[in-house]
């Protein structure tokens, strides 16, 4: 074979080559804007706060004339002038359970009955439904499309009445009671449900009557709600967080749309921690979240990332109990039951361990399922004597009377003496209604504006 090597010896030829450049021309923008379109410039709005106080002055606890008592971080928002909080009051026997507002001048309640009742803001009864099966609903609430819906725990079903047809959404495992319900504004429902046991709590997202999410646990794998028999309630955000008032627990637990907890709220910069008692919520059209605190007779306000922004406070607002918004902005709220009543304390052994000053005055609280001893100023509830775990009660002379704790009270055992220079008689007889009458009935509403 003939070699090649000297054929290989000749190296291919050099490539030299030559970049691109780019020869820049100056930019006609009215021809792009008319190839292309273009975007108009970002304007300001700022929407109309929708709870209305007085003027502000300078203190940081600021109070108004009108009674109205709001605490700030300095997150202000503007507020409108005149106070649109208004009471629906119990003219009837019972508790108002639950309130919704259909439109601007109606709202459906529930009650402990089995009837659900429309009323207009002057108190005139529109509209009624009986419930299915005759049991109470625990909570109402309005779709997307304007239907009503309530839970029945004893039925384990959530229902929609359309037309006055009541329509069974969906029947729950045997293991699950449905509780606080809200509609979204996706048309699903969020149903809050507990373990038959009571040990778990869940969210559950209806599509139809088809479950679609379940909402249990944080990204830890531990519970994001507590559990027992505590009320908790739950509505949709309009940034479509899922926001739910756990009294147990002493918070408002937030999560987003997927189920991913996004913050926890667990009472305003002053609220000593174990006195936050959270029970209705409810949000307006800035995303803010409102809740009803009974232990400190007010409403809180957060922002939508759990901020502090103000409470609302008023000398005729007791108990706070459940609340719902109109489109106008008007807060709507049924408190507990209660009367009151102004007493000084009697120094006793108990008294001493638990701090009360004596001779100090303080406002005791009658409801229907407790005594409660609450600061005279600051509207706030120290003490809570469930009726059942109270042992005797009674007048030692004319106007000392006597309370004997048992030991399941938050305070354990002990006499607490309170002196009372007016209604005695009235004190005694709350009590005793309180502890013999549990008779149940049909409820009806007045609504009372407080104003200035």
């Amino acid at each position: 074979n003939k070699s090649r090597n000297t054929e290989f010896r000749n190296l291919p030829p050099e490539v030299n080559v030559s970049l691109p450049r780019f020869h820049s021309q100056k930019i006609d923008t009215k021809k792009l804007q008319e190839q292309f379109g273009s975007l108009s410039s970002m304007s300001d709005s700022m929407y109309e706060n929708e709870f209305v106080m007085g003027n502000l002055v300078s203190d940081v606890n600021a109070e108004y004339e009108n009674e109205f008592t709001i605490n700030t971080t300095g997150k202000e928002a503007s507020m409108p002038k005149e106070p649109k909080i208004i009471v629906a009051r119990n003219a009837g026997q019972g508790v108002l359970n639950s309130l919704v507002c259909l439109n601007d001048n109606e709202i459906w309640t529930s009650g402990q009955d089995s009837t659900i009742k429309l009323y207009n803001l002057q108190g005139e009864l529109l509209s009624s439904i009986q419930t299915k099966s005759g049991n109470w609903p625990w909570d109402i609430a309005i779709t997307k499309s304007g239907d009503l819906l309530y839970t029945d725990p004893k039925d384990r079903t959530v229902n929609k009445v359309r037309s006055n047809q009541i329509q069974v959404v969906t029947r729950l495992e045997s293991w699950w009671t449905p509780r606080s319900i809200c509609g979204t504004h996706t048309g699903d429902i969020l149903v809050l449900e507990v373990s038959y046991d009571e040990k778990q709590t869940q969210v559950v997202r209806y599509t139809d009557s088809s479950k679609k999410q379940t909402i249990r646990v944080n990204s830890n794998g531990k519970p994001l709600y507590s559990f027992g028999y505590y009320n908790k309630f739950i509505c949709e955000n309009k940034n479509l967080d899922i926001c739910v008032s756990d009294y147990g627990a002493g918070a408002i637990v937030v999560v987003n749309q997927t189920g991913k907890l996004r913050f926890i709220y667990t009472g305003s910069p002053g609220t000593t921690k174990g006195l936050f008692f959270p029970s209705g919520i409810a949000t307006d059209s800035q995303s803010q979240i409102l809740t009803a605190d009974s232990n400190s007779q007010c409403i809180h306000i957060i922002d939508q990332d759990g901020q502090f922004l103000r409470d609302i406070k008023h000398n005729d607002l007791h108990f706070p109990r459940v609340l719902c918004m109109n489109n106008s902005g008007n807060i709507f709220v049924a408190e507990w039951e209660a009367q009151v009543f102004d007493v000084g304390v009697q120094e006793t052994e108990t008294s001493r361990r638990l701090n009360l000053e004596n001779g100090a005055n303080y406002k005791l609280f009658v409801t229907k399922d407790s005594i409660d001893l609450g600061d005279f100023n600051r509207q706030e509830i120290k003490i809570k004597w469930p009726l059942k775990y109270i042992r005797r009660y009674g007048f030692h002379t004319r106007n000392l009377f006597m309370l004997e704790a048992g030991r399941r009270c938050e305070t354990g055992e002990g006499c607490f003496n309170f002196f009372i220079d007016t209604n005695q008689k009235e004190l005694k007889m709350a009590i005793d209604n309180a502890a013999y009458d549990q008779s149940e009935g049909a409820f009806s509403v007045k609504f009372r504006t407080l104003r200035n």
